[in-house]
């Protein structure tokens, strides 16, 4: 079943957020990398993951293919530092710049209904040589969806009455061809 294609889905989304997150310059510069490219290395830090992991859609009417579709956008990120400290606020930062680049962007907003939700979580680990931190900055946003059932449907033929323009009496034989393109 083809989805027309002014409709946002999953993969255009993120691939989206991955452009306005490299075009806002974060702290991860151009470190941003969908999920399976992930930088394992800390020397490769700070560094963002942008996923689509799931969306819901909430039919709009009865028989009808249109939906009101709530995408989850999960941007991942990673920082170290010298300290437990200088990581938590190299973190903080870091996810403060995701959430005004995504919830500023004029690109992305206008390609959305909504925000739903944003939610951030984070974690520190400093146990190691070099702490790490890792945080959430989850989004869930709101597009709308039509499917078509089979496509669109090809124009074959129309069927209409030419009228003079000044009498408004029915012109007979007037050919009309209509261009198929």
């Amino acid at each position: 079943m083809p989805i027309r294609s002014t409709c946002m889905t999953r993969d255009a989304l993120r691939t989206l957020a991955i452009a306005v997150l490299i075009a806002a310059k974060t702290d991860a510069g151009i470190s941003v990398f969908a999920p399976r490219d992930w930088p394992e290395s800390p020397r490769l830090l700070p560094a963002l993951a942008v996923q689509t992991p799931s969306e819901r859609k909430e039919n709009l009417a009865r028989g009808q293919r249109q939906f009101n579709t709530t995408i989850t956008l999960a941007i991942l990120a990673r920082v170290t530092g010298s300290s437990g400290a200088d990581t938590e606020e190299a973190l903080e930062r870091l996810c403060a710049q995701v959430e005004n680049a995504i919830l500023s962007s004029q690109a992305f907003t206008g390609e959305i209904q909504q925000f739903t939700r944003v939610e951030t979580a984070m974690v520190v680990d400093a146990g190691g040589e070099q702490p790490i931190g890792e945080a959430s900055v989850v989004f869930d946003v709101e597009v709308f969806q039509i499917f078509d059932p089979d496509g669109p449907v090809p124009l074959v033929s129309v069927l209409g009455t030419v009228t003079h323009p000044v009498t408004n009496l029915p012109l007979i034989g007037v050919p009309v061809s209509l261009p198929i393109v």
